[in-house]
């Protein structure tokens, strides 16, 4: 009898004990990234890059567990749309972006205030040639929410370079 007051003791402790990680975990995130975001370019600052190295929108569904991301690369009617189910926490994640394999993860940064997605790229060109970098993006919203701000650096062995990207709600 007393064995299984202990096994029915034990199991709700760890029912609460996990329902409190979930509840910390979730408070911890006080940055909600979900919405529409078209990029404003008067604001953004591409350097010598390419306005076309940013994506005019991107569509964010955030949840506790991870985030969507939807990206728009190019100007109508040549679009390219990707689609990025990430993880919270830095678990890596395998797609495919303009052709290219990318693995990608995700995390926030330390004061919960930035998301920060890290991933490689690479891929093979028709003539057989392999190309790849690594690209890191820090997301951070402006405290009215209406502001995504994505800064891009980019490595490789042929060029580096950083981007900043200012969004608008829609």
């Amino acid at each position: 009898m007393k064995e299984k007051l202990y096994k029915a003791v034990f199991k709700l402790t760890i029912i609460l004990f996990m329902t409190i990680c979930v509840t910390i975990h979730a408070v911890a995130q006080t940055t909600n990234y979900t919405g529409d975001w078209k990029v404003n370019l008067q604001l953004s600052d591409f350097g010598s890059q390419p306005t076309s190295y940013a994506p005019v929108e991107i569509k964010i569904n955030q949840s506790l567990t991870g985030i969507r991301l939807e990206r728009t690369v190019g100007i109508a009617p040549q679009v390219n749309i990707s689609v990025e189910q990430l993880q919270f926490g830095g678990s890596p994640t395998e797609s495919t972006v303009s052709g290219r394999k990318k693995i990608g993860s995700v995390k926030w940064s330390e004061d919960k205030k930035s998301l920060i997605e890290t991933a490689q790229y690479s891929w093979t060109d028709p003539e057989g040639n392999e190309g790849n970098f690594k690209s890191t993006e820090t997301y951070t919203l402006s405290e009215d929410n209406k502001t995504l701000v994505c800064i891009r650096n980019v490595v490789s062995t042929d060029v580096n370079f950083s981007i900043k990207a200012i969004y608008n709600k829609n």
